[in-house]
């Protein structure tokens, strides 16, 4: 039991231990992660407390958190992206949760392990902004530029589709170069 306490304790994930209402446990990590004063202060709130009150989609923090504790409760896990919300300054980040049925004392409980992945998020709009960026300027080049495989065209921008004389990008694709 020490070997698993001391598991719990040094993991860099937050992890926390509830049942379908309330937090029982958690380990430092987590006590960092949502910017708590202490354990007891963190596990003096409801999960739905960790959260803003809408996620992304629309829905409702607590009612979704509900759904997603009953499904990994049923069915044994559930991982998802989730936005959390800081205790300290009320700050909100990007996270990975991955909730985990767990019997313990003939309890049926849900562990949570969550992972902050905002910095992750930051990266990836960046990517996909200068991604569509990319695009753009490609698509409105007055370059005539084409892309081939094996050979063959599968891409071309507007200005190559003039300078080889098509109407659509249709009538180029497949061709043989």
């Amino acid at each position: 039991a020490a070997r698993h306490l001391t598991l719990f304790n040094a993991t860099a994930n937050a992890v926390m231990v509830m049942d379908e209402e309330n937090m029982m446990d958690c380990n430092p990590a987590a006590i960092s992660l949502f910017g708590a004063q202490s354990r007891e202060d963190l596990l003096q709130h409801k999960p739905s407390n960790l959260s803003p009150p809408f996620q992304k989609n629309g829905i409702s923090s607590g009612s979704l958190a509900r759904d997603y504790i009953f499904f990994a409760r049923d069915h044994g896990q559930h991982s998802f992206e989730w936005i959390h919300r800081r205790l300290d300054n009320g700050e909100c980040f990007d996270a990975e949760v991955l909730l985990n049925r767990v019997e313990l004392d003939d309890r049926v409980l849900i562990q949570a392990s969550v992972r902050d992945i905002s910095a992750r998020k930051r990266v990836e709009e960046a990517l996909h902004v200068s991604e569509e960026r990319h695009r753009t300027l490609v698509e409105w080049s007055p370059e005539g530029i084409n892309v081939h495989r094996k050979g063959r065209l599968v891409y071309v921008n507007a200005s190559a589709i003039r300078m080889l004389g098509a109407e659509t990008a249709e009538q180029l694709i497949g061709r043989s170069i």
